[in-house]
């Protein structure tokens, strides 16, 4: 499968296109709009990706992105459709048009600005039949770049996604995960692949098979160069093993994705281009699709790609918790000096705290102390509005509170600090705010009695940034009430480990 990235210079930097004001003369930066070629069943939906980079690194203002399709594949009955991921779009069949007004894009190497569209083809469509789709980004200050991928319409065929039952282990102990998929359709399957597109932390895999690939123990994809007949359904079981330091009890979930051998391509095409590891094949046996119940060399695609993914839940059984310290923080200085007050989490296990695991992501409740203003925020602390931190709004200074989390993976025994710069209005001796440190699975926290520590500014004993933390009954009063409010507003921070195509 290839690609065509046409690149187009720009002017303008990260400055002018933030600001209303008419830009000024500025470095040149390079944008680029990325679409993967796309394959598309008669009578079959397929969906295709506009991927952004920027070299430097910027955000945009945008204005819009926009398909279209070339007449060719127009004439021959395919049309591009608005994706119900994406609703503010207009238009069709042979031009779609996507508006995001007042939206910045955000163009790092690391992490583009992606958005999705659909290709559909009626019945009629003759196989073979080829053409372009052209995407174009739009910004408010005249930044247009385009990409061209190629289209082709494929024989279908229909895989269609067995559900998956719910599953249960222990933290150490071994499991299999049954996956199956079924050709629903009139064609035979000649090839097909199978992704891990959400594969939780704690899930190492087991057998190494060699036409699978792994990043470390985490199991990637597999291929399967095998002919799979209409109407009939295959599956495997897959050997699992739970890391021994995974929270429980808890739930996880992991979802496979089954695509013809030329959508998988493309696939793996597609996470090379994020950056996403494609792992390394095993050295084991051949993994082999086994039929349930009872056209070589040929291009296809398959007809609904909603219908292709089942997920498997995992009940995280038996007792194992983390516990949490709080790590507070001692600061002198003079009325007008602006110190830094580095307070942090300490996880000392016996778990391991994992985004996969949403309920186990550390949270932190700080107060400023009196006469003190905070003039600088941490990356991943907001100012708590209304009894509850602001996650979806930019830092801002000045807040009497805040509430930070933890990065997606906390080790046993490491630590996350946050360092808060602290301006002295007021010196007042002894002045204390207090840190409450908590995990939202509630009962998987140990021991309590070290999750709470202060701020202390000018304190009689002296001391420097980031000393121990002062625990005790008084700080859990003052917190108790607030950091009810706070886990009542974290719901929308979490992040999902693989790729999120577009993000309003």
């Amino acid at each position: 499968m290839k690609s065509k990235f046409p690149i187009m210079v720009l002017a303008g930097v990260t400055a002018a296109l933030l600001s209303p004001a008419p830009a000024q003369a500025q470095a040149p930066a390079d944008l680029r709009v990325e679409v993967s070629d796309t394959v598309v069943a008669p009578g079959g939906a397929t969906r295709i990706w506009l991927r952004t980079h920027s070299a430097p690194a910027q955000s945009v203002q945008a204005y819009n992105v926009s398909y279209r399709i070339s007449q060719s594949l127009v004439d021959a009955g395919v049309t591009v459709d608005i994706d119900y991921d994406t609703p503010n779009c207009t238009g069709g069949v042979a031009t779609l048009s996507c508006s995001f007004e007042d939206e910045f894009f955000d163009f790092t190497p690391a992490g583009e600005r992606s958005h999705w569209a659909v290709l559909k083809a009626t019945t009629t469509v003759p196989v073979g039949t080829e053409g372009t789709i052209t995407a174009t980004f739009r910004g408010y200050h005249d930044e247009v770049v385009t990409g061209v991928a190629d289209v082709t319409v494929a024989e279908g065929v229909s895989l269609v996604a067995v559900p998956s039952p719910t599953l249960s282990a222990q933290p150490g102990g071994a499991f299999e995960v049954p996956v199956s998929v079924r050709n629903a359709g009139a064609n035979v399957a000649d090839g097909i692949g199978m992704s891990v597109d959400r594969s939780a932390w704690a899930m190492q895999a087991g057998t190494r098979y060699r036409n699978c690939r792994y990043d470390a123990d985490r199991l990637v994809s597999c291929r399967f160069d095998q002919q799979l007949q209409p109407g009939t359904a295959y599956r495997l079981a897959l050997p699992y093993r739970l890391r021994s330091n995974t929270v429980a009890p808890g739930k996880l979930a992991a979802d496979f994705t089954w695509r013809t051998a030329a959508q998988h391509d493309g696939y793996l095409a597609e996470e090379k281009a994020l950056g996403q590891p494609a792992g390394t094949a095993g050295n084991g046996p051949v993994l082999r699709l086994e039929p349930v119940v009872s056209a070589a060399a040929k291009r296809q695609a398959d007809v609904d790609y909603r219908d292709s993914t089942s997920r498997v839940r995992i009940a995280v059984t038996g007792r194992n918790g983390v516990d949490l310290v709080a790590l507070g923080a001692e600061v002198d200085g003079d009325a007008g000096d602006v110190v830094t007050a580095t307070v942090g989490v300490r996880n000392d296990g016996p778990a391991v705290l994992d985004l996969d695991q949403s309920t186990t992501v550390a949270r932190m409740l700080v107060s400023v102390p009196e006469g003190t203003e905070v003039v600088t925020v941490p990356a991943r602390c907001r100012q708590v509005v209304d009894g509850v931190p602001a996650w979806n709004a930019p830092a801002k200074p000045g807040a009497a509170e805040y509430g930070c989390r933890t990065s997606n993976h906390l080790e046993v025994g490491a630590s996350e600090k946050f360092r808060f710069g602290l301006r002295i209005n007021q010196v007042i001796a002894g002045a204390s705010g207090p840190v409450q440190v908590t995990a939202a699975c509630g009962t998987c926290e140990l021991d309590k009695a070290n999750d709470k520590a202060l701020i202390v500014v000018n304190g009689a004993d002296g001391g420097g940034g980031g000393g121990l933390p002062v625990t005790g009954t008084p700080v859990a009063a003052i917190v108790g009430a607030a950091l009810l409010l706070l886990a009542a507003g974290t719901g929308g921070v979490l992040l999902t480990r693989r790729r999120t195509r577009f993000q309003a």
